[in-house]
């Protein structure tokens, strides 16, 4: 069955953040006790589901955003360790630095940008696939 130009472009985002995740599970790897429910790095399919680092996205449709709509990313920490706000907010930071420097690369097409919406990281712009 052939993908659908949505699942291509969702691809794309996957790649991305994988590369995000491995730099990210580097530099993090060692340094918290994995989540006793969570599976060792590069054991699934998926990196967002295993490994000390998960980075997920939503699509938002952006109703009483600034941004409008977008994919809301989200990493976190899969341990049951305290993770103190400026450790978060590092990481979050990183994230968003990184997604900036790959979005023209992996979405070459596409005018799309990386901000803050709120509390969230977010890509904007044009969405077309």
């Amino acid at each position: 069955m052939a993908r659908t130009e949505l699942e291509k472009w969702e691809q794309g985002l996957d790649d991305m953040l994988g590369e995000i995740d491995d730099l990210l599970e580097e530099q993090y790897g060692e340094h918290f006790i994995l989540h006793p429910a969570r599976p060792k790095r590069n054991t699934t399919s998926s990196k967002s589901q295993d490994g000390l680092i998960e980075i997920s996205y939503n699509f938002s449709l952006g109703l009483g955003s600034e941004l409008g709509e977008g994919y809301v990313i989200q990493p976190r920490f899969a341990t049951l360790e305290f993770v103190d706000k400026s450790e978060q907010e590092k990481v979050r930071s990183f994230v968003l630095n990184e997604i900036n420097k790959r979005l023209p690369i992996f979405f070459p097409d596409n005018d799309l940008s990386v901000g803050m919406d709120g509390n969230l990281l977010k890509i904007y712009g044009d969405l077309k696939f």
